[in-house]
């Protein structure tokens, strides 16, 4: 994905189809901007436990002990 955006905001004509060019620069430089990709990753990190969670918890079946379970080793 990150290589899919900083292929689009360096494309020569980002400027071209862009009618907000304060909004597109402002954009230009958030995608290029190292810290903010951190910022990304740090994020992801804190997250992917969480939805891995959320969606293993989405079924119909009981499951509350596994529940229990993801949840150990996802706190361990």
């Amino acid at each position: 994905m990150r290589q899919a955006l900083t292929n689009m905001v360096t494309f020569e004509s980002w400027e071209e189809i862009n009618t907000d060019k304060d909004g597109a620069n402002v954009a230009k430089d958030i995608i290029l901007d190292m810290f903010f990709w951190s910022q990304i990753k740090y994020v992801l990190q804190i997250t992917k436990p969480i939805y891995y969670m959320i969606k293993f918890a989405d079924s119909d079946r009981p499951i509350i002990g596994e529940v229990y379970e993801q949840m150990d080793s996802m706190l361990g």
